[in-house]
């Protein structure tokens, strides 16, 4: 395949689902749109972002050096996907809680 692997797939899914977006949004289908961004970002820059770490490409070299990976280098890299991914997780619901729903949206717990 030359320069390219399965993982530039991904490049076209989301130039698709960012069409589709901005589709929804100027159909006046917000909650559609917010779903379809969140998917984006989700498999579009973290799904992407972890993939570049399988052995063999330059990211995995950055991160765990020419020796390769080694259980302590694995731990510490697991350490921290799951802080980030926490953080993440924190953001989103502090970001959530502080919007106002959306019309014709209704939050859990909401009456």
């Amino acid at each position: 395949m030359g320069p390219f692997s399965p993982i530039h797939l991904l490049s076209v899914l989301v130039l698709v689902m960012l069409w589709r977006g901005v589709r929804a949004a100027r159909g006046g289908d917000i909650a559609a749109h917010r779903r379809i961004m969140q998917g984006t970002y989700i498999f579009g820059l973290i799904i992407t972002g972890l993939l570049t770490f399988i052995p063999g490409r330059t990211m995995y070299f950055v991160a765990f050096g020419p020796q390769g990976a080694t259980a302590q280098k694995l731990v510490v890299f697991a350490a921290l996907v799951v802080m980030v991914a926490a953080a993440g997780l924190y953001a989103a619901r502090g970001a959530r809680a502080a919007v106002p729903p959306m019309r014709g949206e209704s939050r859990p717990g909401s009456a």
